[in-house]
């Protein structure tokens, strides 16, 4: 492989053609148990091969090549700049393409009409403590990618019933994406089809015993502040229409906090 990049695909026995390109030796060694966490399926040297003709004959595919950042692009990430009072992430539209930073951590390079999307990151990505940030830009680019597929991601972990959505930090930067066509629940536990009663919970520190149904407008409201896709000019149509579907076929709850258990708990 050439440059020794190691290739990986996102949910590969799902046919999802969502790629990255990285050189493993790069980056710390905790690297691969997060990408393995996030269901991205290293590819043999044969598939990698074949990752060229998926692109040419698939439009929507994408792949994301993963490099230590130049020296000019950690200048550019680790200066302050004005964005950053709003939060470590911000967003830069430029001609023809977009410039995605993460204060500290890396700079993508990305264009929703283009195939080849690249990320400078610290030699720190992947790191165990720099699991949420390290989650959130890989959460970025599946956003990105996979809403063209139908696909829309929200923060927070699965349940059986549904999803609790838990918030970007809550969540340590993990999401549950949710096929709207194939009706898949796609999340760190594996891939799912959805219940029979899909239902979406929102933790409320103030309810002691009782849930709140939300009706649809709520639902997708609430679902909007979740969603992993971020842009400059917010939620584009087709994100906004794929919440819209979303809100039509789950049940919106609001559930106690103190009630929820999450999975760490749940095992004696």
């Amino acid at each position: 492989m050439e440059e020794n990049f190691t290739y990986f695909q996102y949910h590969r026995d799902h046919n999802y053609p969502i790629y990255l390109r990285i050189q493993l030796n790069q980056f710390d060694p905790n690297l691969p148990n997060l990408l393995s966490k996030m269901h991205f399926v290293p590819l043999s040297e044969d598939e990698a091969k074949g990752v060229g003709q998926v692109l040419e004959e698939q439009s929507k595919a994408r792949i994301l090549t993963i490099k230590i950042a130049s020296n000019k692009v950690a200048r550019h990430v680790d200066y302050a700049v004005e964005s950053d009072r709003f939060g470590p992430e911000s967003i830069m539209p430029k001609e023809g393409y977009r410039l995605y930073r993460y204060k500290n951590m890396g700079l993508m390079v990305y264009s929703f009409v283009t195939q080849n999307w690249e990320l400078g990151a610290h030699v720190n990505f992947g790191s165990e403590d720099k699991t949420l940030t390290s989650r959130t830009i890989l959460n970025r680019y599946l956003a990105w990618s996979l809403y063209s597929f139908g696909v829309v991601g929200i923060w927070g972990v699965p349940v059986d019933e549904g999803i609790v959505v838990l918030g970007q930090r809550e969540s340590e930067g993990e999401a549950v994406y949710i096929d709207l066509k194939k009706y898949k629940v796609l999340s760190e536990d594996g891939v799912s089809f959805f219940p029979s009663r899909f239902k979406i919970l929102r933790l409320d520190s103030t309810l002691s015993d009782r849930n709140i149904v939300m009706n649809q407008g709520q639902l997708s409201s609430f679902l909007a502040t979740q969603s992993t896709f971020m842009d400059y000019s917010g939620l584009n149509i087709p994100i906004r229409q794929l919440i819209k579907t979303l809100s039509g076929l789950a049940e919106g709850v609001v559930h106690p906090r103190d009630l929820f258990r999450p999975r760490t708990d749940l095992n004696p």
